[in-house]
């Protein structure tokens, strides 16, 4: 437990300095890309995370599961191998959908999405080296190859731009983040090596797991529908681009903080799913940590309400986009249900039941839907901002209900 303690801890840290980085690289993006420059970008951006949604097959989360409960390093190599392997051959088919699919993203800039996705796929790639982290209970390392990332974006971006040598920054921008991420990924295969080494792809473990495969592929095509839609709502339904990127500036600094669950709850999911084999009452316990994230939830929220314009006065240092602070106030309550609802999510993947994830992310897609087409025409980024916060809360209530009765289930099997 201590050892799980000083790893969190030591892994937000070192987030929180890439984070910092990361407002700088923001603040370039704001001060050297025009209006519309910055509203085509977060554009897509918002469209490609959908793509990448549709692509992610719940391969991270799958990686995760088998480096928790196996021991065997052997065949973890190979799962390592195969589910890797799966993941980088998905680039090609993400590329055939951006050719069909581009112009939803409502911008007519083909080259610029492809060039902007592929940045994305890097980090998207890289994901899986973050979940062997997190198993092992080390995900400061891979906070740490992040942060080496950030910061040779920003010093690329810097030369960049003192040598002059792009005829658009928005360019200058995509290929200093292609080459400052593929270094990032490189860092993370060097040092993780021991773990995933190298092993001859396996189908048969994609037909061994073709059914969980299945489950968290439609539940990750699902989720693309709501993740990052409300910007492209946003746009569908006449809202100035000053509001948009003003919503998106707000998402950014939301995003940011999501960094602290992103980095605890995994870890602490593949901790306590190790506990379930010791503890004579996983419901009890399962409980407790529940308990902790909804408390973890409550300091982010009120951190936010405190600090989030200081926050957004730090990226948007020429208050350019005035509207961020309104929906950031409204986006900040989301952290209370948030984060519980992760927890619950990966303890009853980890415990089989993916069908459960496939179930709930349906029924919230459909309820998020119907949010944004009532809120949005009429509220904009208020409506855009509540619909998130409903959404989350819903998320929550519906996971738990799953996760009571998979831990059920598991009891009655065991």
């Amino acid at each position: 437990m201590k050892k799980l303690g000083f790893s969190l801890i030591l892994n937000v840290l070192i987030k929180f300095l890439a984070v910092g980085v990361g407002f700088f690289t923001t603040r370039w993006l704001l001060n050297n890309l025009s209006v519309g420059e910055y509203e085509s970008y977060n554009l897509i951006v918002a469209y490609n995370q959908i793509i990448l949604q549709f692509i992610d097959f719940g391969i991270p989360t799958l990686i995760q599961k088998y480096y928790t409960n196996e021991k065997d390093l052997e065949k973890l190599k190979t799962v390592w191998a195969t589910f890797n392997g799966f993941r980088m051959g998905l680039y090609f088919l993400a590329l055939l959908i951006i050719l069909i699919t581009y112009p939803l993203s409502q911008t007519q800039d083909l080259a610029l999405i492809l060039g902007l996705f592929t940045a994305q796929f890097i980090i998207f790639a890289d994901t899986n080296y973050r979940s062997v982290c997190n198993s092992y209970g080390h995900s400061w390392q891979f906070s740490l190859s992040d942060f080496a990332g950030k910061a040779l974006l920003l010093g690329f971006l810097s030369i960049g731009l003192y040598f002059n040598q792009f005829n658009s920054n928005i360019w200058l921008f995509v290929g200093a983040s292609i080459l400052a991420y593929t270094i990032g990924y490189i860092i993370d295969f060097i040092w993780q090596k021991k773990y995933t080494g190298w092993a001859k792809f396996d189908f048969g473990i994609i037909k061994e797991n073709y059914k969980k495969i299945l489950f968290l592929a439609l539940s990750t095509i699902v989720i693309s529908v709501y993740l990052t839609t409300d910007r492209l709502y946003l746009k569908f339904f006449g809202w100035p681009a000053l509001d948009i990127n003003g919503y998106s500036n707000a998402y950014k600094v939301f995003e940011i903080f999501t960094i602290i669950p992103s980095l605890t709850i995994p870890q602490i999911a593949s901790f306590l799913k190790k506990q379930f084999e010791s503890h004579t009452n996983p419901k009890i316990l399962t409980i407790k940590y529940l308990t902790y994230s909804l408390f973890l939830g409550f300091f982010c929220t009120i951190f936010l309400l405190f600090f989030g314009n200081v926050i957004l006065g730090l990226i948007d240092t020429q208050g350019k986009y005035p509207a961020a602070g309104q929906a950031l106030q409204i986006l900040s309550f989301a952290f209370i249900p948030m984060i519980p609802m992760l927890l619950a999510s990966q303890i009853t993947i980890f415990l089989g039941g993916e069908k459960y994830e496939l179930i709930s992310v349906s029924i919230v897609a459909v309820i998020v839907t119907m949010l944004y087409l009532l809120l949005i025409p009429t509220f904009g980024i208020v409506g855009a901002s509540v619909a998130t916060l409903a959404t989350y809360s819903v998320d929550l209530v519906i996971k738990l209900y799953f996760l009571s009765k998979q831990i059920k289930a598991s009891e009655l099997v065991s």
